[in-house]
């Protein structure tokens, strides 16, 4: 699954970069150099950011498939049922986020 994210698809006349988030094949590792390079020769641009899901926390992931295009799926329906997996994992985790920046908060970090 390859979804176009951020501020390319929020406003497309002042985005810098392109924010590209893409899951890897079940059960495979995405190598993230090749892909990049592959997004750079297909875009004519440097300025490509890719967001690897399979590696993502869960709020980078929830942006990258909520607020964002899909490209393309391999599966019919895998870019749906994704997104509404990364939503329930952010809203799942948010006591943990919550946890930690209270923690840093209190050592003075």
């Amino acid at each position: 699954m390859i979804t176009v994210f951020g501020s390319v698809v929020d406003r497309p006349e002042t985005a810098r970069d392109i924010d590209i988030a893409v899951a890897p094949q079940h059960g495979s590792k995405l190598d993230v150099l090749a892909v990049l390079d592959e997004l750079a020769a297909l875009t004519g641009s440097d300025d490509v950011d890719l967001l690897d899901l399979g590696r993502a926390g869960a709020v980078a992931r929830e942006q990258a498939l909520v607020y964002a295009e899909p490209l393309y799926e391999s599966v019919g329906g895998e870019y749906a049922r994704e997104q509404i997996r990364a939503t329930m994992e952010r809203m799942d985790t948010a006591w943990m986020r919550k946890a930690d920046l209270e923690l840093m908060a209190e050592s003075g970090e």
